[in-house]
């Protein structure tokens, strides 16, 4: 009781030396007591937008590692017209994380004495769909004659290609 007493007596002591507030004094104090909030706000709103916003959903992984995995299934038929390739979509990518941001494939074709060179490239606008398109297919509709070897390979939204499927050979007869 006697602590209650000392501290309310000293208060009301310092209140009369002080005097009556003013209406001046009065706003000036609650203008600061304002301020401050404002300012314990602004400091709570920083901090939580700091934590919640900084971009880090998972632990960072490397580029090669977000590549997409090799297409499945890369098969080519000689078709009246061209060469018929389908294949599977890759849905995993090369660390095994689940693939979201597939746009495309790139087809490659090489002849028998020469270089892999990109010939075409298919896009993938299903990534929001609940079930993506599992199959895809192109038609190289003027391949040169001789021996042929395709390949396809994902890419990102990042830019990030992927690595390719094992090849596979065609034979281009020339015409009669």
């Amino acid at each position: 009781m006697t602590a209650t007493r000392t501290s309310n007596s000293r208060a009301q002591a310092q209140a009369r030396r002080r005097g009556p507030l003013t209406t001046a004094s009065r706003s000036t104090n609650l203008i600061a007591a304002a301020s401050r909030r404002r300012r314990a706000l602004i400091a709570a709103l920083l901090l939580t937008a700091c934590t919640l916003a900084c971009g880090v959903r998972t632990d960072p992984r490397p580029p090669e590692e977000t590549a997409p995995r090799p297409p499945h299934d890369l098969e080519a038929r000689v078709v009246p017209g061209g060469v018929h390739l389908t294949w599977e979509r890759p849905d995993r990518s090369a660390d095994g994380e689940r693939l979201w941001d597939l746009i495309g494939f790139v087809i490659e074709r090489r002849p028998e004495s020469g270089e892999f060179a990109v010939i075409h490239s298919v896009p993938v606008t299903d990534n929001d769909r609940i079930r993506p398109q599992r199959d895809f297919a192109f038609d190289d509709a003027d391949p040169p004659t001789g021996m042929l070897f395709y390949r396809v390979r994902g890419f990102t939204s990042g830019g990030q290609h992927g690595y390719p499927c094992a090849p596979v050979l065609v034979r281009i007869e020339p015409e009669p």
